[in-house]
């Protein structure tokens, strides 16, 4: 920084060792910067702003944050390289003002108030001297002492007023001025004589301090404030105190030019003129008479918490997303996946039909025309009148019927020719006699089967539930089952079928007979008398039935 400055380099290292030594930073003349304290660090930059014969300084509260053996130590560098240089320096501490400053300027509210030397600033904002007396302690006397005392002082200087009084000690205020300056010698020396006479135990002078000057200062900026937050109606009744307090004013001073200057200094009319001039003041009036109470003034409380919060969130951004809308953005998110979450209770039954996955599905039927019954042509004409299969055509049906519709358009039986290259390979292989296909292939990946495999093209009707239903008469349907399995057409769509059988049983079948049974009666050592073995034999007969019908069910979905 010296560098910077201009110094010459032969003046370098000694004016930095006695800038060090001025501070006691010798020891740390060695260290980094970073590595001082607080309070090191504001002795360093005091350093920096002097060093290089600096003509000008800004110091802006040098004495902030140290200790107050660092803060006399700074006083004492300010005081030595003041001669010679112009220092604007800050502070909030008066005394240091009073004490460093030939010219002192007062700001309140951001707005210059006043400059001027430390005396002058006293002597014009000020209150005065003040002469605090302490008394013995005589607790019969008090009041009498302090008027006898007030009136022996009035004796010298008539416009000495009380500032306050507690207990065994009063205070008063003397104007700062020239004359009453020169009075102060003669008044003290008959207060010392007159010590046991009027009980004073001590007392002691002091003059205004530049504290009592910044707060009067202030006061002064703060009255215009308050007179405007007034009512109307107290406005009102300051203006009306103002009008009778300049006529009492006007008053006073023809008696003060009528009275003789002798008369002023005696007996009660000295007292009572200075308690009516001089005692009381309105220095606070604007202060008690506006204090709020009660409901007002916990809505001004609560006004004010509200203002400063406003404020304090204004400045913090950060805190106000922080506080309010990550809060909302997590509830919402927390919201979001409650509403995507399963639902935890049991869902509705759900309704098993074949019609969930593509359509049409694939049924076949197999039934001798020649050789059937009349109960087995019945039973396969239910097949193609309504409801047809299933219950999807029930008028009772669960299913939706805009989802799952019926149909009675474009019903009845459609004949599929075959094509001659399947003759072919079905008349290789004999298949009008063996009933069997070409055989496939399975050494690929899935089962291979050969033109012709499965036997020739399969008529088929079209049912009302849009079902396609194979006629397999004269079908070998195993094999035609099997090696048709991994056609493009029926996989993951066709279902089993019906084939009604040919053969009937003539006659029954006795699964125990009336010997077994008499056998077991015999074991048990019951008497046959009570037991009909014909009876029980007859339960275990099966007897033919009318009609046959095989099921077959060659489901290929999962």
């Amino acid at each position: 920084m010296i560098r910077l400055k201009g110094a010459p380099k032969e003046l370098i290292k000694s004016e930095t060792e006695k800038m060090l030594n001025d501070l006691s930073l010798e020891k740390k003349s060695e260290n980094y910067s970073t590595e001082l304290s607080g309070g090191m660090k504001r002795k360093l930059s005091i350093a920096i702003a002097f060093i290089g014969n600096s003509t000008t300084v800004i110091l802006d509260e040098p004495t902030a944050g140290v200790d107050p053996f660092a803060r006399r130590a700074i006083w004492d560098l300010i005081l030595k390289y003041k001669p010679g240089r112009t220092i604007v320096l800050s502070t909030h501490h008066l005394d240091e003002a009073d004490l460093l400053s030939d010219r002192l300027a007062i700001i309140s509210s951001g707005e210059l108030q006043c400059v001027g030397t430390t005396m002058y600033l006293k002597r014009k904002y000020g209150e005065g001297y003040s002469l605090i007396i302490e008394l013995t302690s005589n607790e019969d006397k008090n009041s009498t002492r302090f008027v006898k005392l007030t009136e022996f002082l009035r004796k010298f200087m008539f416009d000495i007023s009380v500032k306050e009084q507690h207990g065994d000690q009063i205070t008063y205020v003397i104007i700062d001025d020239v004359e009453h300056t020169k009075i102060f010698p003669m008044m003290l020396s008959e207060l010392d004589e007159n010590k046991s006479k009027y009980y004073v135990k001590n007392y002691g002078l002091s003059n205004s301090s530049l504290e009592q000057v910044f707060l009067r200062v202030a006061d002064e900026i703060k009255r215009p404030e308050d007179y405007e937050r007034m009512s109307s109606w107290k406005k009102f009744q300051n203006r009306l105190k103002k009008v009778f307090k300049k006529q009492e004013t006007n008053e006073n001073e023809i008696q003060d030019e009528t009275i003789p200057m002798d008369t002023i200094l005696t007996g009660k009319f000295l007292h009572k003129f200075h308690l009516n001039k001089y005692i009381f003041s309105d220095e606070w009036s604007s202060y008690t008479t506006e204090r709020n109470t009660g409901i007002r003034y916990i809505v001004i409380q609560i006004m004010g918490l509200i203002i400063k919060r406003f404020h304090r969130t204004k400045r913090n951004m950060k805190g106000l997303i922080a506080e309010l809308l990550l809060p909302i953005i997590f509830v919402l998110l927390a919201m979001l996946v409650t509403t995507l979450a399963p639902n935890q209770t049991d869902p509705p039954p759900l309704i098993l039909h074949p019609w969930y996955w593509g359509k049409p599905n694939y049924i076949f039927q197999s039934l001798s025309k020649d050789n059937a019954s009349v109960l087995s042509k019945s039973i396969q004409q239910t097949f193609f009148q309504s409801p047809s299969l299933g219950t999807r055509c029930m008028t009772s049906t669960m299913l939706n019927k805009k989802l799952y519709p019926c149909t009675t358009n474009g019903l009845g039986l459609v004949n599929v020719p075959t094509s001659p290259e399947v003759l072919n390979a079905l008349n290789n292989v004999n298949y009008n006699q063996t009933r069997i296909s070409p055989s496939c292939d399975c050494w690929e990946k899935m089962q291979t089967c050969p033109i012709g495999g499965g036997g020739p093209s399969a008529n088929y009707d079209l049912i009302e539930t849009k079902d396609i239903l194979y006629d397999l008469e004269g079908f070998n349907i195993t094999d035609w089952s099997v090696k048709s399995e991994y056609n493009p057409d029926y996989l993951m769509k066709r279902f089993g079928g019906f084939e009604f059988l040919l053969q009937y049983m003539s006659d029954s079948i006795d699964l125990i007979n009336e010997t077994l049974i008499e056998q077991i009666i015999n074991l048990t050592n019951q008497t046959s008398s009570t037991i009909d073995a014909s009876k029980i034999a007859s339960l275990f007969r099966i007897y033919p039935p009318q009609v046959s019908v095989r099921n077959r069910l060659h489901f290929s979905k999962i």
